[in-house]
């Protein structure tokens, strides 16, 4: 593994993991009514989204 897929991978990790925290601990913590069926069906979705386009990105750039 070279210098530049390991960089990626520890900064597609990072922001995984702040996104994880964005959108599951903060609304957690702030607000009184929490649905949690409904936040983590929220959240799964955009993450799944992100992980998706990252992958995209990825393969896009192993064709060339």
């Amino acid at each position: 593994m070279n210098e530049k897929v390991l960089i990626f991978s520890l900064l597609a990790l990072l922001g995984i993991g702040f996104m994880g925290i964005f959108f599951v601990a903060f609304p957690w913590v702030f607000s009184d009514g929490f649905d949690w069926k409904q936040t983590l069906m929220d959240d799964g979705l955009i993450i799944l989204c992100i992980i998706m386009f990252v992958y995209g990105f990825y393969m896009n750039t192993r064709m060339h």
